[in-house]
């Protein structure tokens, strides 16, 4: 299984998973203080095309994670620590 189904079963003594932005058919399958939207368009994504998955400055998500960040990564720090980091 997935969403809570599997949150409850890998993590019995408890978790907090709140303030996650999901797209598709998601809303019934993880625990409701997460966001919602049908599409990744939806979700305001700096350049999505360009693998940018920061979000803008219009994103409906922005300061809206449960630590008054961004939901998510943070893109910025995650694409710094991997900069010059070449595959073979």
């Amino acid at each position: 299984g997935g969403g809570t189904e599997a949150l409850n079963f890998y993590a019995p003594s408890g978790y907090v998973f709140e303030s996650n932005a999901f797209t598709g058919n998601a809303d019934g399958n993880y625990p409701p203080d997460n966001f919602f939207v049908d599409t990744y368009l939806q979700i305001g994504f700096r350049n999505f095309l360009a693998a940018d998955f920061g979000l803008a400055s219009d994103s409906p998500f922005k300061g809206r994670a449960s630590d008054g960040g961004d939901p998510g990564a943070d893109w910025d720090s995650v694409m710094a620590g991997v900069a010059g980091v070449r595959s073979h």
